[in-house]
């Protein structure tokens, strides 16, 4: 690989690490919200938490920056395949549909729950419609990411630049972790014990990418 893209490989490593930390972190912080019909409840609890909330959501923003900003350059350690083309924007995707997310849930949603005591039934209905939107919307975006994951893995697999079994891996977990995206959406009472059983190992894989991507030796 030519310095250039060994450079530009390492730097989306270290991106993608550290937006995966940041990843952990926020989600961590945030509160267990996965059903998207539960808009009621959680906008009635932002206000009492107001501080913590822009705090936590601002600190998933930078971490879906970093972490899908770092993955949607997989076209400097995959050259050369339209597989790599098409993930890198599947990454851009999500990182478009996750930071108008990020800001209605840093505007709308708490400007909503400052006054959610004396909205009317309709402004109620439409808070609730939000909410649910920005959870699908969310949800969608970490779809379009681990298809790009998929596509990702069969690039590397193809260059015979990562080991076949890390490779295949990736593939896996990528499918997995689509397919659990609308299996939670169906079974929203048990979305939060889906997600993490489908989604983390992929996101795992990514965390194992970019310790790759940054420890491997130049070509």
């Amino acid at each position: 690989m030519k310095k250039q893209g060994y450079n530009v490989s390492r730097y989306a490593g270290i991106s993608i690490l550290l937006g995966g930390v940041l990843f952990i972190i926020a989600t961590l912080m945030h509160p267990p919200a996965t059903n998207p019909w539960t808009g009621h409840h959680v906008i009635a609890m932002i206000s009492d938490m107001l501080v913590y909330w822009q705090w936590d959501h601002s600190l998933m923003l930078a971490a879906v920056i970093l972490w899908l900003g770092g993955l949607s350059m997989s076209e400097s350690f995959a050259v050369n395949r339209p597989a790599a083309r098409m993930a890198a924007r599947l990454f851009v995707a999500a990182l478009t549909i996750w930071v108008l997310v990020l800001a209605m849930e840093l505007t709308t949603l708490p400007s909503l729950a400052l006054e959610w005591h004396r909205v009317d039934a309709g402004t109620a209905a439409l808070g609730a419609g939000l909410f649910a939107f920005g959870i699908m919307a969310g949800d969608f975006a970490m779809m379009l990411a681990w298809i790009g994951i998929v596509l990702l893995g069969f690039s590397l697999l193809a260059e015979e630049a990562m080991k076949p079994a890390i490779a295949w891996a990736g593939i896996a977990a990528g499918a997995w972790g689509a397919v659990g995206i609308p299996a939670a959406l169906l079974l929203p009472e048990w979305s939060i014990m889906i997600y993490p059983v489908t989604s983390g190992p992929v996101f795992l894989w990514t965390l194992v990418l970019g310790i790759w991507m940054v420890t491997r030796p130049r070509a």
